[in-house]
């Protein structure tokens, strides 16, 4: 029962983080995109072309970390009901895992490049 309780309250600190990290993104993202003038066709780039050709580097190797490391959570998790207990666990990792990449994409620097 410790576990879960464990888990409740982490995961309500981390949901509160993470909806302020979001609020925070879109915020970000509404001031650029009014600074720069909206999204009007050709008045700005959301991003150069470079960027989509650095983030697929190394994308394999991820995806394919991601599914192996998926795959044996799930076998697992059928060897036994203890292990169920690393269910919440995983999900506030996750989460954390995406307000870290909020975190460091708000230190990329703009969204928005004016052409």
């Amino acid at each position: 029962m410790l576990a879960a309780e464990i888990a409740v309250a982490a995961g309500i600190i981390v949901a509160t983080v993470y909806l302020a990290s979001i609020v925070r993104s879109l915020r970000r993202a509404r001031r650029e995109m009014q600074r720069h003038g909206g999204a009007q066709l050709g008045q700005a780039a959301l991003v150069h072309d470079q960027v989509f050709v650095d983030q697929e580097a190394g994308m394999f190797w991820k995806a394919a970390a991601g599914l192996v490391l998926s795959t044996l959570v799930l076998v697992l998790l059928m060897t036994g009901p203890a292990l169920w207990y690393l269910v919440p666990f995983l999900s506030i990792a996750t989460a954390i895992a995406v307000i870290a990449a909020f975190a460091l994409d708000s230190d990329t620097g703009p969204m928005v490049t004016e052409e």
